[in-house]
């Protein structure tokens, strides 16, 4: 089989909400947490007994060290509620159904049906989802806070946006306005179809000034040239190009990661931008000292992205001082902001010239 399944018993409730839940459970003797999707499958209580998807764990993946109850027994069966008729994870024994702001009956409808164009709109597409936090909080800092944000989540990696304790709490400071989940991602305050729906969705309906396109957790990665997730950062720039937005591409800088495909920039940022992406887009800089802003230069040069593309230096400085405040601790391959203070830099700097790019606020 490819999935691994295991009947545990739920012991304690550890937190519970509308979108997500966690709970522990005894699975085997052993005291082991697990998350729950209410929408999915209702909220257990104490004493029930849960179905339970153990294969990432029995994988040692990086779910967090967490299962996922995929029934509650003797609450199998559920009713249908609210509307909509789109599928997401279709034809699977998963396939659920909402309602895409896009489709008949649908608020964005009218808005949307004719097409349309970004109008100039900055639109920040990221690798990782540890660069949103950063690239929100500079975007809302530099405008003081008077720009509109959405978060646009693809089906890159985490399927359900509410795994994301970042955009919960990014959320709950104003730091994003509004969210769309798109392709087979779900849970957003908008579901849409694809990348052009999303953009346009985030830009008629929500009238976004600035809009943000991460993956949620999960980054998949092979080791090879072209086998990781965070490759789909390039067809969705040349979205944002073709339908009148300025793409902007944050690169993903490190040095704590000692693996050579990641030291400065890493490999998949590099890969993006020299071979991916096909339209010319505008890379933040963040203002380094010293022998790193060397590295970085080179780098750029080496690959030919200096001379492809919109290289704009950003002072983004003040981004860890600032996450700090917000107490965003967000960490990066388990490297926090002390750690890997260049790799949140250039998130930021992107925030920032996506404010300084956005019109209309000021």
């Amino acid at each position: 089989f490819m999935m691994q399944t295991r009947f545990g018993k739920v012991v304690a409730i550890i937190s519970q909400g509308d979108q997500l839940s966690e709970i522990m459970t005894e699975v085997e003797g052993r005291m082991e947490k697990a998350y729950v999707y209410p929408q999915l499958t209702g909220n257990p209580q104490p004493g029930e007994t849960v179905l339970l998807n153990t294969t990432a764990v029995r994988l040692g993946l990086g779910s967090g060290g967490r299962h996922f109850v995929q029934l509650i027994v003797g609450r199998e069966q559920h009713e249908l509620d609210g509307p909509g008729h789109i599928m997401k994870l279709r034809y699977t024994p998963w396939q659920l159904k909402c309602q895409t702001i896009d489709e008949p009956g649908a608020a964005g409808h009218e808005a949307l049906k004719d097409g349309g164009n970004l109008e100039g709109m900055p639109v920040v597409v990221a690798e990782l989802h540890s660069q949103l936090a950063p690239i929100c909080l500079m975007a809302k800092e530099h405008s003081s806070c008077k720009i509109r944000l959405v978060y646009i989540m693809p089906d890159w990696a985490a399927l359900p946006i509410a795994l994301s304790n970042t955009v919960r709490q990014l959320q709950s400071q104003g730091l994003i306005d509004h969210t769309i989940t798109y392709g087979h991602a779900f849970g957003g305050d908008a579901e849409a179809v694809n990348i052009f729906s999303a953009l346009l969705a985030a830009r008629k309906v929500f009238h976004a000034d600035v809009a943000v396109v991460a993956m949620g957790p999960g980054i998949v990665g092979t080791g090879t040239k072209y086998g990781f997730s965070g490759i789909e950062q390039g067809p969705a720039l040349d979205a944002v190009a073709l339908m009148g937005g300025k793409a902007i591409a944050p690169l993903r800088i490190g040095f704590g990661d000692q693996r050579e495909r990641h030291y400065g920039i890493s490999h998949h940022s590099l890969t993006v931008l020299a071979e991916i992406v096909q339209n010319k887009v505008r890379v933040p800089l963040p203002v380094l000292s010293g022998d790193k802003g060397i590295v970085i230069y080179s780098q750029l040069t080496a690959a030919g992205i200096a001379e492809k593309h919109h290289l704009v230096e950003v002072d983004a400085t003040d981004t860890l001082d600032l996450m700090q405040t917000r107490q965003l601790n967000v960490t990066t391959m388990g490297r926090g902001l002390r750690a890997e203070p260049e790799f949140f830099m250039s998130a930021g700097a992107a925030g920032i010239l996506a404010a300084q790019e956005a019109k209309g606020w000021s």
